[in-house]
């Protein structure tokens, strides 16, 4: 069984596919942060598919799902975020 995968345009379109599924926004051609947030609001991990990440972006999808820090790109962001939520890291690996 083939699966053709295709590209959602259309900021209307995306909002209703990403507020179902956040894991669609991999198929959003063009992203905006209110199409992120709803992604990340629906499921945490959909933050490995947002392309420009905000620290607004990345807090709501580890509020949404605490493993989603993983996927935060920015080390400096990433440190940031771990404190507001009391998430501890190990600081030798800093």
């Amino acid at each position: 069984m083939a699966f053709i995968f295709r590209r959602i345009i259309g900021i209307e379109a995306s909002l209703k596919a990403v507020e179902q599924n956040g894991g669609a926004l991999c198929f959003v051609k063009e992203q905006t942060e209110q199409i992120c947030l709803k992604a990340v609001e629906q499921n945490g991990y959909a933050l490995c598919f947002v392309k420009e990440q905000t620290e607004q972006i990345c807090l709501k999808a580890v509020e949404q799902n605490g493993y989603a820090l993983q996927f935060v790109l920015e080390m400096e962001l990433f440190i940031n975020i771990a404190k507001k939520l009391n998430i501890k890291i190990d600081k030798e690996e800093q």
